[in-house]
C-alpha cells in the first residue's frame, strides 16, 4: 500500500520547519559575555585576588568570536593602582559549548606585535594558541591554567637593531598532550615538547666598534641555533621530569638543564599559588608579609629533588675565547689557565666561600676543560630524594652540601675524582711571559676546533 501525501498535509510541517529554523540561531548563539568570563577566569588564575580581567566588545559571527581587547583593573590602594586597556583584536575560532557549560574552541589568534624602540625593532608575526578548553565552572583550578590550550606558534620573529636583522627565529611551537584527555575530569598526567626553527644571530650591525670586533675574532659575527624543551608531568605524586630544555648554537656550544622532582602536585601548587596571591596583597605590611612567607616555606615541604643536571658541550668556542684572552694578555695559553684555575682558589678566602673541598674540585674540573674542552657537566643524584627544607638546612652547613646533594662533576663524561681535587694547591699562577716572546708562543693542540 502506498503513502500518498498531499501539498495540504505538508503545509502545517513545512510552517513547523520554517519557525524552528528562524528561532535555531537565536537558541544556539554562543554567550560571548559567558565566554569571555570563564576564559578570563582561567587566565587570570595567578593575579591577586583584588586585580580585576574584562573583555572588552565581543562580536559573535557563527562559532567564532572576537573581542576588541583586554582591560586590567588594578585597585586604586595597591602599588600600581590604574586601568591598562590592551587593545589588541582576540579572535577566537571554532567556539563550541559544551553540556557541562564548559567551551573548546580551535584557536585564539591575536594581532601582530611591531614595537619600536631607540634603535631597533621587534616584530612578533601569526601568534596563535590552539586546542582550547575553557572549564564550566565559575572557580577554575590550578590545573585549569596548565591545560587551557593544546599547542602554541609563533613565528616569524625578528629583532632588528639599526636596520639590521640581530636575531630571528622562523618559529617556535609548543606542543602538550593530555592523558587520558585535555578535558578529563581525573587528568593524570601532561606532557609537553617544544623547539625553535630558523634561529639566527647577526652581530654585524652592532652598534659597538670593540663587541663588533671581538666578534670577528671569535668567528661570531653570524651564528645559527635552535632551543628544545621535553617535559613531563605526573599528576598524583606530582612528579616533574624535564629531560631536556636546551640552546644549541653552532660554533658556541650547548646548555642543556634537565630535572627530576616530586611533591609539585595539585594541591601543592594551589597552596603556593595562594600564598603568592596574598603575598602580593601584603604590600609593605611587614608582618603580613612574614606570614605569608612562612606560608611559602611550609607549601615548599612538599617538594623533593631527585635529580639535577646542567651541561655544557663545547662547540670550539672555548678554544678559540682562550686564545684569544691570552692574545691580548700578552701570555701563554698555558699560563692563561692557571691564572683562571687560581682565581677560583683565590674566592674560597670569601665569607660566603664553598666548603674548600668543593673549591679544589671545581679547580680540578675547570682546569681538566680547558687542557681539553668538549664537555662539563654539574649533576645532582642525592642517595635519596632531598626537601626543599633539607637542602637550605644543609647550605647552613656546607661541609655537608656535596654528599647530601650527592654533587659530581664530570668533564668530557668522566668524574672528578677526589685524588684530582687533592691534587689542586691554588697557587699563584706562573708569571706572564715577556711580551717580545708570547707572539711565538705555540696555541695549545687541544683547541676544540
Amino acid at each position: 500500500m502506498g503513502i500518498h501525501v498531499t501539498l495540504k498535509q505538508l503545509r502545517p510541517v513545512a510552517l513547523a520547519l520554517l519557525v524552528l529554523a528562524s528561532t535555531a540561531p537565536a537558541a544556539l548563539a554562543l554567550d560571548a559575555q559567558d565566554f569571555g568570563k570563564k576564559f578570563l577566569a582561567v587566565y587570570g588564575h595567578s593575579l591577586p585576588p583584588t586585580d580585576k580581567l574584562s573583555f572588552d566588545s565581543a562580536t559573535a559571527n557563527g562559532n567564532n568570536l572576537v573581542f576588541d581587547g583586554i582591560t586590567l583593573t588594578v585597585p586604586p590602594g595597591s602599588d600600581a593602582g590604574s586601568t591598562v586597556q590592551l587593545p589588541a583584536k582576540l579572535t577566537f575560532t571554532g567556539v563550541a559549548e559544551q553540556p557541562d557549560g564548559s567551551y573548546t574552541a580551535d584557536s585564539l589568534t591575536v594581532p601582530d606585535v611591531d614595537y619600536s624602540f631607540e634603535g631597533g625593532t621587534l616584530t612578533v608575526k601569526s601568534i596563535a594558541l590552539k586546542n582550547l578548553y575553557v572549564p564550566g565552572s565559575a572557580s577554575p583550578t590550578v590545573v585549569d591554567s596548565v591545560r587551557l590550550f593544546g599547542a602554541a606558534s609563533a613565528g616569524p620573529i625578528a629583532l632588528t637593531m639599526h636596520g639590521t636583522p640581530a636575531f630571528t627565529i622562523d618559529g617556535f611551537s609548543v606542543t602538550t598532550t593530555f592523558k587520558p584527555s585535555q578535558t578529563a575530569a581525573d587528568l593524570e598526567s601532561i606532557d609537553s615538547t617544544g623547539s625553535t626553527s630558523g634561529m639566527k644571530l647577526d652581530m654585524t650591525g652592532m652598534d659597538d666598534a670593540e663587541g663588533l670586533a671581538q666578534a670577528k675574532a671569535l668567528g661570531l659575527e653570524t651564528m645559527t641555533g635552535k632551543v628544545i624543551e621535553n617535559g613531563g608531568w605526573t599528576l598524583k605524586d606530582g612528579h616533574i621530569a624535564i629531560s631536556e630544555v636546551s640552546i644549541d648554537i653552532d660554533k658556541v656550544g650547548k646548555l642543556k638543564f634537565a630535572t627530576d622532582i616530586t611533591g609539585y602536585t595539585p594541591a601543592f601548587l594551589q597552596a603556593l599559588n595562594t600564598a603568592l596571591q596574598t603575598l602580593t596583597a601584603a604590600g609593605s605590611d611587614s608582618a603580613a608579609q612574614g606570614q605569608q612567607t612562612a606560608a611559602l616555606l611550609a607549601a615548599s615541604q612538599a617538594l623533593f629533588l631527585n635529580g639535577l643536571s646542567l651541561r655544557y658541550d663545547d662547540a670550539s668556542i672555548t678554544g678559540r675565547l682562550l686564545d684569544y684572552v691570552a692574545d691580548q694578555q700578552k701570555v701563554t695559553r698555558p699560563a692563561l689557565i692557571e691564572q683562571v684555575v687560581a682565581s677560583l682558589a683565590a674566592q674560597a678566602d670569601s665569607a660566603d666561600a664553598a666548603p674548600p673541598g668543593l673549591v679544589k674540585t671545581m679547580q680540578a674540573a675547570v682546569r681538566a676543560f680547558l687542557n681539553d674542552p668538549h664537555s662539563f657537566e654539574v649533576k645532582l643524584a642525592p642517595p635519596a630524594p632531598l626537601g626543599v627544607m633539607t637542602i637550605m638546612a644543609a647550605a647552613m652547613q656546607p661541609d655537608n652540601l656535596v654528599a647530601q646533594l650527592g654533587l659530581k662533576v664530570l668533564v668530557n663524561d668522566k668524574e672528578i675524582t677526589a685524588a684530582q681535587a687533592a691534587s689542586e694547591t691554588g697557587v699563584a699562577p706562573p708569571a706572564a711571559e715577556d711580551s717580545g716572546d708570547s707572539g711565538d708562543a705555540p696555541a695549545s693542540d687541544n683547541s676544540g676546533d
